[in-house]
């Protein structure tokens, strides 16, 4: 089965991508995706909020960026970064909308 013939209903809400990729990997039988996260600085933060808002609405010091790493069988190895968010939940939502794309292409 070719990825042009994998259709992904994805919702935006919280989980949403990540709950679209193990439906997905587990459709195909792919393994589990794995995901690391690590902090990285405010700067990579990526707020929702209006930008007016930048600096006060995100006081942390610091976001977290996760690593999504998809190994499908008999093919390749793919390793992304997502962007920098507030907490965990939203970084690995992050990473696996990007894969979800990824895949797509």
């Amino acid at each position: 089965m070719s990825f042009s013939q994998v259709h992904v209903k994805v919702k935006m809400s919280k989980g949403g991508p990540h709950i679209a990729l193990y439906e997905l990997c587990k459709n195909l039988q792919w393994p589990i995706p794995t995901m690391e996260f690590e902090k990285v600085p405010r700067s990579s933060i990526v707020c929702s909020l209006p930008w007016w808002f930048f600096p006060e609405s995100c006081p942390q010091a610091f976001a977290f960026a996760s690593t999504i790493t998809l190994h499908i069988p008999n093919a390749d190895v793919i390793i992304l970064i997502g962007d920098g968010r507030v907490d965990k939940k939203s970084s690995h939502n992050s990473a696996a909308l990007l894969l979800l794309c990824e895949l797509q292409w």
